[in-house]
């Protein structure tokens, strides 16, 4: 079906522009007409490229990893935050295969050196700081040995599974490196649309990790992307280490090493964790240095013309550098219908009814396509208004890029500042935008003064002017709001939190959010502002008891007798630092990509993407926290997962019996539910050591009951 598809696909829209060419091209306005279908032609390229990597996506099955092989993992640092390069740290030391984790630092630090040498991982930085990126890690490869390099940016996590997921390959003597993708767990970023509610999730970088990737698998022309991955070391030194001749040293050294015959493969797996640009002006920074790169890629090392790729490969590569060229394309389509408008001039020589339906035969069509090849996943809109937002410096970047200028490595920014967003960032949007309204103004004026005009000609126009006015708007809008005005992403859980009363007793709380930096709390008294106050968190690897200082105080619910706040954190210590990031990384964070990175996988479902739908909120019993007592004045921790009535479901690391009763108390919105529940049924252990529990709740007391039914509903 999906090829099938696809062949349709591209039948028709050769088609319109075979009809284009030979019907409606402008003999007239010559210059005008050819370059608007030129436009066209470069759409229908850019269509071919896409569905050629889509024709067959591959997913392979990890096999298992030999044992006794040496692995380095490399985090090559520059500039980065303490705090997020630590987070990292600790995801490498944690990889269940051994390994050698090396700090790669170019910056020189003594910081990170001390915590190199407090977390018991090598340390390795170099008196000159030349190629940047590139030659920080060829540099470690001549102080290192091992037989495979990982690599992970310095705010890529690990997963402690990623090498059992990845060495595997390896047994393939051709295999020159695994690829993984790069999720990212701050679902506030700016490239990224999230609603917490729902679970509704779209992020840019979705559409190629999670389906051009696997796609480029099948051609052998999967690339290696600079972090979440492992090389190997051969492979490397054949082609003399990383490529340094560009500022995307990731693809140009996958490139050649394609080109020497090695072969690569794409797992797309969750088995690590990013952080994405937080604002308009990183995001722009990084995007400018991968078009830059990739477009210098193309003038140095075509892959067209490279020798040693099979044919199959250089359309692959070359379908990823093209599509940097987009900005030409865009800016075509974006200022003629406001030029229709304003001036005689028109790209096509006359419009009548069989064109107009072709035209939307293919749009549909293309609409279609994408959808179902994206399995109901893309975002024709939301990809729209980044290459609103991308349009101009992709232009400014191909001629940079065609005389090999602004080639200097930039790290990019991942956290949020306070620094406002220039009105620079959107001049070219503000532009159309003015070019937009300029144009219907003019437009409205001709038809209110009787003017002739070509109605059907206009009024398409008009459409796409106004069109493009709301898309340049939306474009600008969003590079001027911040999403996410914290240093550090505060992640969404809620977590049982004991705290001491100012009587001495431990009473209960939990989490709304929280970070390594502080935390908003759920409590059901009020708390003393600006006072510390002692806590003791349960996180799933273990408590953190420390102490917070209350800043703020949130609205209350004076029915139930909730109160929400927000703490900062005022003495963690580095354990307990590590002990609240290892709880995000093995627990927070896989629970997070588990809700969001949803696939529709049947073809009604992708049909039912057109059609509008309503959007159901999350239960509020959803996750809540629930403990319970084991054994005299021993708590343990697990999570609602499902809630009906008197009977629920938990999941919890701790094992118990059928017809045990337990004591209860379940943190929700409403109030402290406590009392006593019977257990049914215990479910095997996950591969996560966590047993489900089916429980029948009883012996509350009437308030309890209440509550627990509010909930429940």
């Amino acid at each position: 079906m999906r090829r099938l598809l696809i062949i349709i696909t591209a039948l028709v829209g050769g088609y319109y522009l075979y009809f284009r060419a030979r019907y409606t091209l402008n003999p007239d306005q010559k210059f005008f007409s050819l370059l608007f279908y030129l436009a066209e032609i470069h759409g229908y390229i850019s269509l071919l490229l896409f569905m050629f990597d889509m024709w067959r996506p591959v997913h392979p099955e990890p096999p298992k990893p030999p044992d006794g092989i040496k692995v380095d993992v490399f985090i090559p640092t520059y500039n980065e935050d303490a705090y997020l390069l630590r987070r990292t740290v600790l995801g490498a030391k944690n990889i269940r295969y051994p390994h050698t984790t090396y700090i790669l630092d170019d910056g020189g630090r003594a910081e990170i050196q001390n915590m190199a040498k407090e977390l018991g991982v090598e340390y390795i930085s170099r008196t000159e700081h030349n190629h940047a990126k590139a030659g920080n890690i060829n540099h470690a490869l001549r102080k290192t040995s091992g037989e495979f390099i990982a690599i992970f940016d310095a705010d890529h996590v690990p997963q402690s599974h990623f090498l059992d997921r990845t060495l595997g390959f390896f047994n393939d003597p051709e295999m020159a490196f695994v690829q993984t993708p790069q999720f990212f767990y701050n679902l506030s970023a700016f490239e990224e649309k999230y609603c917490h509610d729902t679970d509704d999730h779209w992020e840019q970088q979705e559409m190629f990790f999670h389906h051009v990737q696997p796609g480029k698998h099948y051609w052998n022309a999967a690339f290696f992307c600079g972090t979440c991955a492992i090389i190997r070391r051969s492979a490397l030194e054949e082609v003399g280490g990383i490529a340094v001749e560009t500022i995307t040293e990731d693809i140009h050294t996958s490139l050649l090493m394609h080109a020497r015959g090695w072969k690569s493969t794409y797992l797309d797996e969750h088995v690590s964790t990013g952080l994405a640009p937080s604002d308009v002006i990183s995001y722009l920074q990084q995007r400018w240095r991968w078009a830059l790169g990739n477009l210098r890629v193309m003038f140095i090392a075509n892959p067209l013309f490279l020798s040693g790729l099979k044919l199959s490969q250089r359309f692959s590569y070359f379908s990823s550098m093209f599509s940097w060229t987009i900005g030409f394309q865009k800016i075509v389509y974006y200022l003629t219908p406001p030029i229709m408008l304003l001036t005689p001039l028109m790209p096509i020589d006359r419009f009548f009814t069989s064109l107009f339906w072709l035209y939307i035969g293919n749009l549909l069509l293309q609409l279609f396509a994408y959808k179902a090849l994206t399995k109901g996943r893309g975002s024709i809109f939301m990809d729209e208004l980044f290459n609103m937002l991308n349009y101009w410096f992709l232009i400014r970047s191909f001629f940079r890029a065609m005389f090999g200028l602004g080639q200097q490595f930039v790290v990019t920014d991942k956290g949020a500042g306070d620094a406002k967003i220039p009105l620079s960032v959107v001049f070219p949007q503000m532009t159309l935008m003015l070019i937009c309204a300029g144009a219907m103004t003019w437009w409205i004026l001709k038809i209110v003064h009787g003017i002739n005009l070509d109605i059907m000609s206009s009024s398409i126009a008009a459409f796409w002017t106004v069109y493009i006015f709301f898309l340049a708007g939306s474009a600008a809008y969003r590079s001027l709001n911040k999403y996410d005005v914290r240093s550090d992403y505060r992640f969404k859980e809620v977590i049982p939190v004991w705290y001491r009363s100012e009587d001495g007793s431990w009473r209960t709380a939990s989490t709304i959010d929280f970070n390594t930096q502080g935390i908003s709390l759920l409590a059901y008294e009020s708390l003393p502002m600006e006072r510390d106050l002692n806590l003791r968190i349960m996180t799933e690897t273990g408590t953190v008891e420390t102490a917070v200082k209350i800043l703020y105080k949130r609205a209350d619910d004076n029915e139930y007798g909730v109160h929400s706040y927000g703490a900062k954190f005022t003495n963690l210590t580095s354990a307990q630092f590590d002990l609240l990031n290892l709880h995000t990384m093995k627990s927070t964070i896989p629970k997070l990509m588990a809700g969001v990175w949803k696939t529709s996988t049947t073809f009604y479902d992708v049909i039912r993407q057109f059609f509008p739908k309503i959007k159901k909120p999350q239960p509020a019993w959803k996750g809540l926290p629930i403990s319970t007592i084991n054994w005299p004045g021993e708590w343990s921790h697990g999570r609602i997962v499902h809630l009906s009535q008197l009977s629920a479901r938990l999941v919890t690391k701790e094992k118990t019996e059928s017809g045990r009763k337990h004591e209860f108390i379940l943190l929700s919105p409403y109030g402290s539910i406590e009392g006593v529940m019977r257990v049914q049924s215990v479910s095997a252990p996950t591969k996560d050591d966590l047993y489900e529990w089916r429980v029948h709740m009883e012996l509350m007391t009437a308030d309890n009951a209440e509550r627990l039914a509010k909930l429940s509903r």
